[in-house]
């Protein structure tokens, strides 16, 4: 067990598919992860003001 085996091989995106491409689905990540952190931040927002009414009670 002590040798460690290596699986497949590491391919650069550029490399399968127009660079323009790579660009657009690399954007599209981006803003899908901003849109999810947004509404993480809003759900954390609505949270935190369900426990400070809580603790007004």
């Amino acid at each position: 067990m002590g040798g460690s085996r290596r699986k497949g091989t590491v391919i650069p995106l550029d490399s399968q598919f127009p660079a323009e491409e790579v660009h657009k689905a690399t954007k599209h990540f981006q803003d899908a992860i901003t849109e999810q952190n947004n509404d993480l931040h809003r759900l954390q927002a609505f949270l935190n003001d369900n426990n400070n009414i809580i603790n007004l009670v």
